[in-house]
């Protein structure tokens, strides 16, 4: 992954001692799903102190369009999706214009907030032109949507950005075999990577734009993997938190703009990382590897009957040439077998020659790289 995500804010010229903006932030990764569903990050902000805060700026290290955007609080609107999304026995409570309320046992946990990215004043996107012809984006949250959460309690924003076009391999490195041709069976290997706030990563530009805001104080992050049930972990930045298999129906209405995924194949993993009464998480990085076994028997049977063809091939071309060679030289050879048994001995022969360099070579290596 080139570059790392980051958050950032502007907020009032004077700090209230005990009231910095404080916000925690969820990671959801939807990659590699049964059913062709295409990869998702869904992103999740949870304000649990937005008066501070003027706006609020999110920076993703590649180039978005408008339409790999979108809000998902009204998929939200919801009791089964907000109970799966969060985890926990939710309601949906008072609706108002932009926003409505969340419930647990009667009492309201928190709003969850829309926006509009064709209104600049509640949220925009802009490219940001970086060194060597790098771009990336900055999503900004704007006054009218935080000027909206100055009620008690937490408050959410939910976002879905398609990771298709130029940001299918922004957080996914897919490795193939170079001889799967040759291979009835294989492997596929997929490295997941994601950086949040990580600075030795940021650009020039990046840093620049930054002093114009300020950080907030972030109290945990959570980041989620969800993966088809048939694709094994091979290895972690860190040991998971929880892990389980998606519930059928509960996800069906969360997942209904994906195509026709099936929840009960898949399973997500989940890291966090909380920070201590009073401290913010300063950086976030996961790193994951996973692989697939890749069936290839019939391009892999097609491959073995043309390497025969070529074989045959090869080998009444160079019976006809040394038939050809020893006639010339007056020596006609009488047995087909002196032929076969001079290409093999030849073919023997440079196979050997061929090792003793490549080892010759390998011993040079490791005797130069001592001391």
């Amino acid at each position: 992954m080139r570059g790392s995500f980051s958050v950032w804010c502007t907020s009032d010229d004077v700090e209230v001692s005990g009231h910095a903006p404080l916000v925690e932030l969820h990671f959801n990764i939807w990659c590699g799903l049964p059913g062709n569903t295409p990869d998702v990050l869904d992103i999740g902000i949870l304000f649990k102190e937005p008066r501070p805060i003027k706006e609020l700026f999110l920076y993703v290290p590649r180039t978005v369009k408008r339409d790999q955007l979108k809000d998902l609080s009204q998929l939200l609107k919801d009791p089964a999706t907000l109970s799966a999304v969060f985890n926990d026995t939710l309601e949906v409570g008072n609706e108002r214009p932009g926003s409505f309320d969340v419930l647990k046992n009667g009492a309201v946990a928190f709003r969850i907030f829309s926006f509009d990215l064709d209104s600049p004043a509640q949220a925009s996107i802009e490219v940001l032109p970086e060194e060597d012809d790098q771009h990336g984006t900055i999503i900004k949250f704007g006054v009218e949507i935080i000027s909206q959460m100055s009620g008690v309690g937490d408050h959410y924003i939910r976002l879905r950005l398609a990771l298709s076009g130029s940001l299918s391999d922004m957080l996914v490195s897919r490795i193939e075999p170079s001889d799967r041709l040759f291979l009835s069976s294989f492997y596929r290997m997929q490295m997941i990577e994601f950086r949040l706030n990580e600075k030795r990563n940021f650009s020039k530009e990046l840093r620049e734009r930054q002093k114009s805001g300020r950080p907030p104080a972030i109290s945990a992050v959570h980041y989620f993997l969800v993966r088809d049930l048939g694709v094994e972990m091979v290895q972690s930045h860190a040991t998971f938190r929880k892990m389980r298999r998606l519930e059928p129906r509960l996800w069906d209405n969360y997942l209904s703009g994906l195509g026709r995924p099936k929840p009960e194949d898949m399973i997500i993993y989940h890291w966090r990382e909380v920070a201590e009464p009073g401290a913010t998480v300063e950086d976030f990085v996961a790193l994951t590897s996973f692989r697939q076994a890749g069936n290839n028997l019939w391009l892999y049977i097609a491959a073995i009957i043309f390497l025969g063809a070529i074989g045959s091939s090869t080998q009444s071309l160079l019976s006809s040439a040394a038939s050809g060679i020893t006639n010339w030289l007056g020596y006609p050879l009488k047995h087909n077998s002196a032929v076969q048994f001079c290409i093999i001995a030849f073919l023997a022969g440079s196979l050997l020659l061929l090792y003793w360099r490549v080892r010759s070579q390998n011993i040079s290596r490791r005797g130069g790289s001592k001391g």
